[in-house]
This record gives C-alpha cells, structure tokens and sequence, in this order.
C-alpha cells in the first residue's frame, strides 16, 4: 500500500526540524554561547524546543524514531551533543586552560566540518536521485502524451467515419419516413 501523501511531507517536516536542531546546537557550539537547556544526550535532543524570531529558527519536539529514521543526522545528533556534554565539564585550572580550550575548539571545529561535508554529501546524493525521478517522470509524461494523442487521433477518425455513415444514412432514408434525430 503507497504511503499518502500527508505522511510524506511529515516525514519532511520531520527531517527538517532535526536538521534545524542541529544547526542552532552547532551555531551555539560555535560561538560559545551554550545555555543550560542544551542538550546533552539524545533523548534531550529529541525533547529540546525553541521558539526563534522566525519559524525557520524555531523548532519541536520530536520522536526517537524520526531520528533514528535519517541515520547521518542522527550521528550529527550524537556528535553534537557529546561535544555539549563536554563543554559542559568543569574546565581545568587557569594555566591549562588556554591550551586546553584552544584544543576543544579545533576538536569543535573538526567536528562541525565534518557535519557539514556528511550533510553536503548526503544533499547532493538526494539532488542527483531527485533529478533522476525527474527525468523518468518527464519520460512517463511524455510517453503518455503520445499514448493520448494517438487515442484522440483515432477517436477522431472513428468519429468523422460515423458521422460520415450517419449522413448517408440519413440521405438514403426514403422521404415518407421521418427522422427522430438530425442533430448527430
């Protein structure tokens, strides 16, 4: 049974609000600018909303099996917030503090890159299967032009053969029998 579509663009909604997720966790990351409601582990991230100026910014709640649905983003996900619960723990004393942060932001900014590329790679494999079903589409439709205009070709020649056969029928019916109809 096909699915309807209403569950697709569910499960696009679905994707989308993830990857909205992800990118405002890798925005805080980023910056620096972590609050207390970051989440820390999956389950959180799955739970974790927020309301933004915009409703691109602004994301939900969503269940465990629509990230274990998109694999990559999950990964992200479990990157991401491991990275959080890291940036969470008590920092070191002062002296080590600069060698220390200096190393968790290159190992931050590996890391976020990395998200990036798996994202990049996985949206340019989407856009050359999406491409490929709009080719084979544009091929279905055109096919079924065809198929349709030789149907009405032939529609129409059956039509004016009978038409045809109606006229002579009508001019060789004698006069003294009337005819019902004259409007075909």
């Amino acid at each position: 049974m096909a699915k309807p579509k209403v569950a697709f663009a569910n499960a696009d909604e679905g994707r989308v609000n993830i990857e909205r997720k992800l990118k405002r966790l890798a925005t805080m990351l980023k910056d620096g600018t972590l609050t207390e409601d970051a989440p820390t582990s999956l389950n959180k991230f799955n739970k974790w909303v927020f309301t933004g100026a915009s409703a691109e910014e602004s994301f939900a709640s969503n269940a465990h099996d629509t990230l274990r649905k998109h694999g990559s983003l999950q990964k992200d996900a479990k990157a991401l917030t491991d990275l959080v619960k890291a940036a969470a723990n008590p920092t070191p004393p002062v002296r080590e503090l600069s060698v220390n942060r200096s190393r968790e932001r290159v190992k931050v900014h590996l890391q976020l890159r990395q998200i990036a590329e798996r994202h990049a790679l996985q949206l340019t494999s989407e856009n050359g299967e999406l491409r490929r079903q709009i080719v084979a589409l544009n091929s279905t439709v055109d096919s079924m032009v065809e198929e349709l205009t030789a149907i009405r070709e032939a529609y129409e020649e059956a039509l004016q053969e009978l038409r045809s056969r109606n006229a002579d029928l009508v001019r060789s019916t004698p006069s003294n029998v009337r005819v019902l109809r004259k409007d075909v």
